[in-house]
């Protein structure tokens, strides 16, 4: 009565599918595999925002107040002397930190 692939309406038991639709057990699979697959990469992309951070975070140096601060490496063992800092916190990168003095000036007679 019908043509193999296509779909009746009403009545019972078991329906043919319209031609050019999918099984629904098939859409679901598609569904749970392409949020598998955006979970993974959702999850890299997180871990890569943690790292952007603790290496920012590393990056941050502080010289308080009443000092000055000098920029010195501990990767290559160099100060730059080139720079003075102001008190305050400032982006030196990473594996650098602060050589602190006091900026207070003391008269000699």
């Amino acid at each position: 009565m019908f043509e193999q692939g296509g779909h009746r309406l009403g009545g019972a038991g078991d329906y043919n599918v319209a031609p050019g639709m999918g099984q629904v057990g098939d859409q679901a699979g598609e569904a749970v595999e392409a949020c598998s697959q955006h979970g993974c990469s959702l999850g890299c992309g997180l871990c890569c925002l943690i790292v952007c951070g603790i290496a920012a975070l590393m990056s941050l140096g502080t010289v308080e107040p009443l000092n000055v601060g000098i920029r010195y490496n501990s990767f290559s063992k160099a100060a730059d002397t080139n720079q003075v800092y102001e008190p305050g916190r400032h982006l030196i990168g990473p594996f650098n930190k602060f050589l602190i003095f006091p900026s207070s000036i003391q008269t000699i007679e």
